[in-house]
């Protein structure tokens, strides 16, 4: 697996520098221990507090592969919206336009 930069990746989502992506997955991961003190760690309902700690890590993992999947899915969306105008725009002109080819 190749390695992953997410300061880049998230600077790069928000057209910005790597030290911002950095600062911003700082930010998400301080919102999510927030999460986890203020409302999971009292309601998993799981006796060992390392357990409850495990179980939120993986719920957190689970909730990354969900936002990485819709972002493929919006990158394949967007292209596929693309394609379409594409198409569309290129059949009002085929009758017009030789084929170089032909």
């Amino acid at each position: 697996m190749p390695p992953m930069n997410i300061g880049a990746m998230l600077g790069g989502m928000l057209g910005t520098s790597d030290m911002v992506g950095w600062m911003m997955h700082f930010m998400i991961g301080v919102v999510f221990t927030a999460a986890y003190a203020f409302f999971f760690n009292q309601r998993l309902p799981i006796g060992s507090p390392v357990a409850r700690g495990a179980a939120y890590g993986m719920l957190v993992f689970a909730m990354a592969q969900v936002m990485f999947a819709l972002m493929r899915a919006m990158g394949l969306l967007g292209r596929l919206v693309f394609g379409v105008v594409l198409g569309g725009f290129f059949s009002t002109q085929r009758a017009t336009v030789a084929h170089p080819l032909a």
